[in-house]
């Protein structure tokens, strides 16, 4: 009830207070901290949106929360942007996985007010997981009104196209992370099967790039190591498979895959 929330809340700015900084207990489960010092070094030689920061910084000024919307699969790539933004603002860092959260089966709202009320105390950037696996409308629109309310930064992290119709966002900034092009698909999948002790020849390079669309964090991470490497080096004809991964067969470079 509203009398055991307060007693919570009492509780925690209590503790806060008295240098207890570490994440709320209550959090932990779906929630990470880093704080600006971790973020620093995770970032390091990473390059900060100097447009997004001026951005972060005038919204600082306002009493409306500022919503960044990171479009795209890459995930790897969007957290290290985050952290090197984090970086260039001297903030904390406070990673959540609301759609995770939000099947939990407690009191989302409370959880997402928890969330809210960390990110002032802990004066962190929120950067909001998994937004795009909650189906209930209303329970989405639940997060952006949970928003902390002094004009903070929060990052939502998805892969469609996403628009919000909170009242208490003035507008959401999207930031597209896209696909890379052929000619970077093909870089990146020649340095990652090398790194393996590979060497495609070019016309599997030009196989991978153009029947795979994958990220560069997909790419380098985990399919290389999917892949029959003797496939790899065979001539190209258009009727056999150029190589085989786990549930998917490419017929060739020009084909559809």
């Amino acid at each position: 009830d509203s009398a055991a929330a307060a007693v919570c809340i009492a509780t925690r700015a209590a503790t806060f207070l008295m240098g207890e900084t570490s994440l709320d207990s209550r959090l932990a489960r779906f929630a990470t901290l880093m704080d600006a010092a971790i973020v620093a070094d995770r970032s390091a030689g990473q390059p900060a949106d100097a447009g997004l920061a001026d951005l972060a910084r005038t919204a600082g000024n306002g009493t409306s929360p500022l919503l960044v919307h990171f479009r795209g699969a890459d995930e790897e790539v969007k957290r290290t942007a985050t952290a090197a933004l984090a970086r260039e603002l001297n903030s904390a860092l406070l990673v959540a996985d609301v759609g995770r959260a939000s099947r939990q089966g407690g009191d989302f709202a409370e959880w997402l007010h928890d969330l809210s009320r960390e990110a002032v105390f802990q004066n962190a950037i929120l950067y909001l997981e998994g937004l795009d696996s909650i189906a209930d409308e209303t329970a989405r629109e639940s997060v952006l009104h949970a928003l902390p309310g002094d004009g903070r930064l929060t990052i939502a992290s998805g892969t469609r196209e996403w628009r919000s119709g909170a009242a208490r966002i003035d507008g959401v900034v999207t930031v597209p992370f896209e696909t890379p092009d052929w000619q970077e698909r093909r870089r990146v999948w020649q340095t990652a099967l090398r790194e393996r002790g590979l060497s495609p020849r070019g016309q599997a390079l030009d196989a991978l790039a153009e029947c795979f669309r994958f990220s560069r964090s997909q790419i380098a991470a985990d399919t290389p190591r999917r892949f029959l490497p003797q496939r790899l080096n065979r001539s190209i004809p258009s009727s056999r498979p150029v190589m085989d991964v786990t549930g998917w067969i490419c017929f060739g470079p020009t084909s559809e895959c």
